[in-house]
């Protein structure tokens, strides 16, 4: 009788991979191989709390210590794959579970530490003066001095700096620069939203 238990658990042990088997097989692995792990991990990790590398490091790390084992019928990297799906699966189920358990107060837009400004625009301001802006570059597409003096404004460049880049004399700068300041009245007359 005590013989038939070894047997069973002989006959186990040799349906996976020790951790000695996993270590070897891990060497034995090609650069392509680990370049296909990498990508694998990639996938996976979207969406987790794990960057790819930690992701892949988690499933060699519970393949080594016996946490999860390795078929012998299942080639290494697929049992990798399917370690890292689970892996990622789980990270997700935590990440969805804690973000149920928050409080409403803990939501940053109540924070009134996090609400303060930085004086930085935000994203929507931003928005709105990239589309004044590529109006304003659309007004004067015909007149390519006025773009160039535009352009210019744009990069922050000195007045002096965009004489230089234009090849203007000072005299001609001031001209554009007239020619520019009467298009924008005449086509924003209550003056411009930022």
């Amino acid at each position: 009788m005590v013989t038939m238990a070894v047997e069973f658990a002989t006959e186990s042990e040799d349906e996976h991979l020790s951790p000695l088997e996993i270590r070897i097989a891990l060497h034995e692995l090609s650069d392509a191989d680990i370049l296909r792990l990498g990508k694998i991990a990639s996938q996976y990790a979207n969406g987790c709390q794990l960057e790819t590398d930690e992701l892949l490091n988690e499933a060699i790390a519970a393949s080594l210590s016996g946490n999860r084992q390795c078929p012998r019928t299942v080639p290494l990297i697929i049992f990798l794959r399917q370690a890292m799906r689970s892996i990622a699966s789980n990270q997700r189920r935590k990440i969805r579970t804690e973000h149920r358990a928050e409080p409403m107060d803990n939501d940053p837009a109540n924070d009134p530490v996090l609400s303060v400004s930085d004086g930085k625009p935000s994203p929507a301001d931003r928005a709105v003066a990239e589309q004044e802006v590529q109006t304003i570059f659309a007004l004067f597409d015909h007149d390519e001095d006025v773009t160039m003096l535009l352009m210019g404004i744009y990069d922050s460049y000195n007045p002096d700096e965009i004489c230089e880049t234009a090849g203007w004399d000072r005299k001609t700068y001031d001209t554009v620069r007239k020619r520019l300041r009467r298009g924008l009245n005449k086509h924003f007359p209550e003056g411009r939203q930022s």
